[in-house]
């Protein structure tokens, strides 16, 4: 995956977070919706941050997270809207928060299960890397005895 497309995530990322700390208090209709919507996104914010700070690069289809980050742009869009409408069409915007806040939590929980295998393969990684260092350091031991042993007989 490009790294081009965990800018655009982070991009997308903190834009929603910013948009519903704007709106969240003022549109009382819809607070309840925006408050999941907000805490879905707190849980994620070490997780965006560390895979923008270390650049990291998920495996995985890279349609998942396009569809993250234009799910994300889609909500701001969507809460822009819902702060602009007029008071008797707030009404309809209810539902859509509640699917946004779903679709979130989906493909969140996908970007955090992809975070968790790159963790598992990292240390199966490791541990190969380990087994075969130790049978270097191994080999190096046997072939520094036969090397001894042929000084000490000569």
């Amino acid at each position: 995956m490009a790294v081009v497309i965990i800018g655009a995530i982070a991009s997308a990322f903190w834009s929603l977070c910013d948009s519903i700390k704007q709106v969240k208090d003022q549109i009382l209709m819809f607070k309840p919706q925006l408050g999941d919507i907000k805490s879905t996104l707190d849980s994620l914010t070490p997780l965006i941050k560390e895979m923008t700070e270390c650049e990291k690069e998920l495996d995985g289809p890279d349609d998942e997270l396009e569809n993250l980050r234009m799910e994300m742009e889609e909500g701001v869009e969507l809460i822009r809207k819902c702060s602009k409408a007029s008071r008797f069409k707030k009404y309809k915007y209810v539902n859509r928060l509640v699917e946004l806040g779903k679709s979130l939590q989906r493909l969140l929980g996908i970007l955090k299960m992809q975070g968790h295998k790159g963790c598992e393969e990292g240390l199966v990684s490791v541990r190969k890397i380990e087994n075969v260092v130790h049978r270097i350091e191994g080999n190096c031991v046997i072939q520094n005895n036969q090397s001894s042993s042929v000084v000490c007989c000569a």
